[in-house]
């Protein structure tokens, strides 16, 4: 019966850690919507859980929740140049040190491109690692072809694996100016339709 945390805003994601209310044995987690404390907003919202509710476990040193982010720094048909940020926390006591691995996979499963970057985190750290990586004969991602590829994180201290991580995402460039107006790939998109409400 213990009151881990609340968030009044049901528009957006948020997380409530309850790692201090767990106990040894049987735990029952308690998740509710009430509606009724505050105004409804300006359009009809409905009231209770129509997302998903997911319980995260991880140890000490872990990646940060929706802590991988992929970037094209510049793509064409030879060549992608990517950044992969990657949000590391070391939640335990003392001083950790690690390798933080990256590995590319194309949709057939190859590897296209992998990094290894040692890092360093002091008890309660939070830590972004940089990495930069090219992939060669990139397939690009576009509307007629929205191809993926699969980001396989792994935090690694000597041979034990701490937390990994598998993300999905595309190769593309995105342009937008007055002359051209919106481009992908260094392609015109015409955009159709508005948000108009």
């Amino acid at each position: 019966g213990d009151f881990a945390g609340q968030w009044p805003y049901g528009y957006g994601n948020f997380q409530v850690k309850i790692s201090d209310f767990l106990r040894v044995g049987k735990n029952t987690v308690k998740v509710s919507v009430k509606n009724t404390d505050q105004p409804n907003a300006r359009w009809y919202s409905g009231a209770g859980l129509y997302r998903d509710v997911n319980w995260i476990e991880a140890g000490e040193v872990h990646v940060g929740l929706d802590g991988v982010r992929v970037t094209t720094l510049a793509a064409d048909e030879a060549l992608a140049v990517l950044r992969v940020e990657t949000d590391l926390e070391n939640e335990g006591l003392g001083l950790r040190q690690g390798i933080l691995c990256t590995l590319l996979r194309d949709k057939d499963g190859n590897e296209a491109a992998k990094d290894a970057t040692r890092f360093t985190l002091r008890q309660g750290e939070k830590l972004t690692v940089r990495q930069r990586m090219q992939v060669e004969k990139p397939a690009l991602w576009d509307l007629d072809s929205p191809n993926l590829y699969t980001c396989e994180t792994k935090v690694l201290e000597g041979e034990t694996v701490l937390d990994g991580e598998c993300n999905s995402f595309g190769i593309r460039t995105l342009a937008l100016d007055s002359v051209h107006g919106l481009r992908l790939n260094g392609k015109t998109v015409k955009l159709k339709g508005g948000c108009i409400h």
